[in-house]
C-alpha cells in the first residue's frame, strides 16, 4: 500500500512539473490561405491566422475551413496579415467578436457574411475597403465604426443586420452604397458625414427605427428608394446640392410629415403641404405621413412621376388637372385611403401598378383617351365595384384587375380589346359585351384568370339598368335624369332604384339641374363636408340659396338618408317657396307648423307626390333614390 501512494506521489508530482506547452489545445486541422499565410483549428474552437501577406479570396462554402464552420468559436488574425479574403469566414455564426489586427487593408466581400452570432468587430485604422456584403446578414450585430481610412464601402455590407443600433462612418467615404444598410430594422443613429456625395439605391430601406437623418450639403444623388419605408422619419430637408432625386427615395415612410427643399436649390421645389416638384413641373414625391384628405394637383404640371403618391395611407381623394398628360407607374399604390379620382381626357394610358392596393376605391372613370391598360394597374383594389371600359382601350394588360374581390360589372363599349390570359384573375364577375359588335365571338369570351360570365346589352338601349322596369314609376324619370347629366347608375347596369338618396347626393342632383351654377361663397361651415367632394360645391349653393342649412351650425349631414319631408321642402324652396293654394292637409304624421308643412301641401297640389297612401305621408321616411329623380323631374318638369 506505501508504495501505491508513493508511485501517485511520484505521478502527481511528474504532471505537475511538466512544460506549459504539454497543456496546450490540440491541432485538429490546419493548412495554408495566402501565400505566407497558414491558419490552424485547435480543439477549443480557436481558428488562428499566422504569417504576413494578403489572405486569399473564396468563394461562398470554399474556404479551407469552411468543413468546421459549427466549431469555430474564436477567430484570431496574428498581425502580419494585410487583408481578409472574400468570403473568409462566411458562416462562422458561433463566433461572437473579431478583432482585426493594424495592419489590414481591407475586408473582402462576404467576408463576414452570415456570422449570425458576431456582436462586434473591430475595424483598424488603416483599412481602406470593405467589401460586397462584407457583414450581410450578421444579425447579432449591434454598433459599427467605420473608421476615416475607408474609402470604399461596398454594396449590401451590413445589409439585414437587424440588430445594429448605431453606425459611425468614415469621413474619407463619398459614397454609401446600395441597400448598404437595408432591412437594418434597429438601426437608429446614423450620421452621413460631409464628404459623401452619393447615397445609393435602398441604402437604408425599411430601417424603421431611423427618427431623423441630416443629409449634408454636398449630396448631388440620393438613390432609387434610398429610405424606402423608413416609417420613424418625420422631417427631411434636401439640401442645395442635390441635383438628383430618384423614384421611391422616401416611399412608404408613414410618419414623413414634410419634405423641405432648401430655397436655393435650383432643380427641386416644394409647396407648403411638403410636395415636391422637379424644375420641369413634374410631381416627383408626395409626403407619405403628411397626405391627408383630398389633394389637389396644380394644372401646371404636366407629368406624375413614378412612385409619387405610392404609400400615402391616408390621402382619399386626388384631382389631376387636364394640363397632367402622363401617369406613370405605381403612382398611387397602396393608397389605401383613397376613394375617389377623376382620370383627365388628357391621359392616353393607365400605366402599370397606378392604383395597385387601393382598397377604398369604389369606382373609376376611365376616359375615352385611355389605350390601353398596364399591368397591376387595379389589381387588389378590393373595394372596386364596376368599371367601363371605353371603345377606346385595345389592351388590358396581365393582372390588370386581379383580386378585386368586389368587381361585379364590367361593361365593354367598343370593339373586343387584347386582353391579358389573367387580367381578372382570382375576380368573379359579369361582363357586358355589345351585341352587334361583331369582333365580340364566343372565343374571346373567356374567364381570363377569373370567373366570368358573359352577356350582352344593347347600346344606346333606353336605359342600360337591369333594375329599372318600363312601366314603373320611376321609368321616364331615372332616363330623364340620366339624360341630363344629373346622376349616374351605381353601376354600368344597375341605377339602385330602392337605394336611400343621402342629403349630399340630393342637394348634388337638385344643383346639376340647375346647371352647377358656381357658388358664391368659399367658406364652409360644416366639419362633414369635405372639399372637392362631388357634393362640395352643391352643398355651399344649396345653403346659400336658402335651400337648406344643414342638420346643426357644424354638421350637413351628408351621408344622412333624405327624409321624404326633406326632400319636397328642398324642392320648395328652390321653387321660391310658393304658397299653396289648398289648406287642408290629409296626413295624420305631417302636423302644423313644421318646417315641412306648407311644402307638403304645394308638392301635393302640384302632383309631385300624393302620399305613400291617403293619410301617410311618411315625412321622417328615407327617400330612395327612384322616388328622388321622380320628384325632381316631375318639379321641374310640370
Amino acid at each position: 500500500m506505501k508504495r501505491l501512494i508513493s508511485m501517485l506521489l511520484v505521478l502527481c508530482l511528474t504532471l505537475f512539473l511538466l512544460p506549459a506547452t504539454a497543456w496546450a489545445a490540440t491541432e485538429i486541422a490546419s493548412g495554408t490561405c495566402g501565400e505566407n499565410l497558414t491558419w490552424v483549428l485547435d480543439d477549443g474552437g480557436t481558428l488562428t491566422i499566422s504569417g504576413t501577406g494578403p489572405m486569399t479570396d473564396y468563394g461562398l462554402r470554399e474556404a479551407p475551413w469552411y468543413g468546421y464552420n459549427k466549431d469555430i468559436q474564436n477567430i484570431v488574425i496574428e498581425k502580419g496579415a494585410e487583408t481578409i479574403g472574400a468570403a473568409a469566414f462566411y458562416h462562422c455564426f458561433n463566433v461572437t467578436e473579431v478583432v482585426l489586427p493594424s495592419g489590414v487593408t481591407s475586408v473582402g466581400e462576404s467576408a463576414f457574411t452570415s456570422c449570425g452570432g458576431l456582436v462586434s468587430i473591430t475595424i483598424p485604422d488603416g483599412v481602406r475597403s470593405i467589401g460586397n456584403d462584407a457583414f450581410e446578414y450578421c444579425s447579432s450585430l449591434t454598433e459599427i465604426t467605420i473608421p476615416d481610412s475607408v474609402i470604399s464601402l461596398g454594396d449590401q455590407a451590413f445589409r439585414e443586420c437587424e440588430s445594429l443600433t448605431k453606425a459611425t462612418l468614415s469621413d474619407s467615404m463619398t459614397s454609401i452604397g446600395e441597400e448598404t444598410f437595408a432591412d437594418c430594422w434597429n438601426l437608429s443613429a446614423v450620421e452621413i458625414p460631409d464628404s459623401i456625395v452619393t447615397i445609393g439605391q435602398w441604402a437604408f430601406i425599411c430601417c424603421y427605427g431611423l427618427t431623423g437623418i441630416t443629409i449634408p450639403d454636398g449630396v448631388t444623388t440620393i438613390g432609387f428608394g434610398a429610405f424606402d419605408s423608413c416609417a420613424g422619419l418625420t422631417d427631411i430637408t434636401i439640401p442645395a446640392s442635390v441635383t438628383s432625386i430618384a423614384h421611391y427615395a422616401f416611399s412608404h415612410c408613414a410618419g414623413l410629415k414634410g419634405i423641405w427643399v432648401d430655397e436655393n436649390n435650383v432643380n427641386y421645389s416644394n409647396d407648403t403641404q411638403g410636395v415636391v416638384f422637379n424644375k420641369d413641373q413634374t410631381v416627383l414625391i408626395a409626403v407619405p405621413g403628411g397626405m391627408e384628405g383630398t389633394y389637389e394637383i396644380p394644372d401646371c404640371v404636366h407629368m406624375i412621376e413614378e412612385g409619387a403618391f405610392t404609400g400615402c395611407a391616408g390621402l382619399t381623394g386626388i384631382v389631376i388637372p387636364s394640363s397632367v398628360t402622363t401617369i406613370d407607374n405605381e403612382v398611387f399604390g397602396e393608397c389605401t385611403d383613397l376613394r375617389s379620382v377623376q382620370i383627365p381626357d388628357s391621359i392616353t394610358e393607365i400605366n402599370s401598378l397606378v392604383f395597385y392596393g387601393c382598397t377604398s376605391l369604389t369606382n373609376v372613370s376611365i376616359p375615352d383617351s385611355v389605350a390601353s391598360i398596364g399591368e397591376y394597374a387595379f389589381c387588389c383594389c378590393s373595394s372596386l365595384s364596376s368599371v367601363v371600359i371605353p371603345d377606346s382601350v385595345t389592351a388590358i394588360s396581365n393582372m390588370a384587375f386581379a383580386v378585386c374581390e368586389s368587381l361585379s360589372e364590367v361593361r365593354f363599349a367598343g370593339n373586343v380589346p387584347a386582353i391579358s390570359h389573367n387580367a381578372f384573375d382570382n375576380s368573379v364577375l359579369t361582363a357586358y359585351y355589345p351585341e352587334n359588335n361583331t369582333t365580340w365571338t364566343s372565343d374571346v369570351m373567356q374567364n381570363y384568370g377569373g370567373t366570368i360570365t358573359w352577356t350582352s346589352y344593347i347600346p344606346g338601349a333606353e336605359s342600360d339598368f337591369t333594375d329599372v322596369i318600363s312601366g314603373e314609376y320611376y321609368y321616364a324619370p331615372v332616363l330623364w335624369a340620366v339624360d341630363n347629366g344629373i346622376t349616374n347608375g351605381l353601376s354600368p347596369t344597375t341605377f339602385g332604384v330602392d337605394e336611400n338618396c343621402t342629403r349630399a347626393q340630393f342637394v348634388t342632383f337638385l344643383w346639376r339641374a340647375a346647371g352647377c351654377p358656381e357658388p358664391a361663397a368659399t367658406v364652409n361651415p360644416f366639419a362633414d363636408v369635405e372639399d372637392n367632394q362631388f357634393y362640395s360645391k352643391a352643398v355651399l349653393w344649396a345653403v346659400e340659396k336658402g335651400i337648406t342649412t344643414g342638420l346643426a351650425a357644424d354638421r350637413f349631414g351628408v351621408n344622412d338618408p333624405c327624409t321624404r319631408a326633406q326632400v319636397v321642402t328642398f324642392l320648395h324652396r328652390y321653387a321660391g317657396n310658393p304658397a299653396p293654394g289648398i289648406t287642408d292637409n290629409p296626413f295624420d304624421d305631417a302636423a302644423p307648423g313644421q318646417f315641412y308643412s306648407t311644402a307638403i301641401l304645394w308638392a301635393v297640389e302640384n302632383g309631385i307626390t300624393t302620399g305613400l297612401d291617403a293619410a301617410t305621408f311618411g315625412v321622417n321616411n328615407p327617400c330612395s333614390r327612384a322616388q328622388v329623380v321622380t320628384f325632381l323631374y316631375r318639379a321641374l318638369n310640370g
